[in-house]
């Protein structure tokens, strides 16, 4: 009896540490990321919280010091919701205004986001063209 124990014990806290390394990664790999209106709903709650946020860069926000891989711009939603983000680093060639981003980095509490990553999205010029048979 105490010999099948020996065995038993050990192999549930094995499938038990396995389960939860699985459980946990798929939390942390998931893709989810916040509205800009979502996020200004309740900025105090984001605080200091690492984040995911989609927007477009408003038109006429944007300024851009290439040498020192400085980008500062407003992202915007389609509900009128607006923050201000500040990006160091280097600027991907797809950015522009009125272009779809997502950022990640820290709301700070003078309620700029300050992106530590910066993903612009494809325009859509690159997107296949659905031809319709008649």
């Amino acid at each position: 009896m105490r010999k099948g124990l020996k065995i038993i014990i050990p192999g549930v806290i094995v499938v038990a540490v396995i389960l939860y390394l699985i459980m946990s990664s798929f939390k942390s790999a998931g893709v989810y990321y916040l509205e800009v209106s979502e996020l200004t709903q309740d900025l105090q709650k984001y605080y200091g919280k690492s984040l995911r946020v989609s927007g477009l860069v408003e038109n006429g926000s944007v300024i851009k010091k290439p040498i020192e891989k400085y980008l500062e711009f407003n992202l915007v939603d389609d509900k009128g919701a607006k923050i201000k983000v500040v990006y160091k680093g280097i600027i991907p060639d797809a950015f522009k205004e009125d272009v779809g981003v997502i950022v990640e980095g820290k709301v700070d509490k003078d309620n700029i986001f300050r992106a530590n990553t910066l993903l612009a999205k494809c325009p859509s010029k690159y997107e296949a063209e659905v031809k319709e048979n008649n």
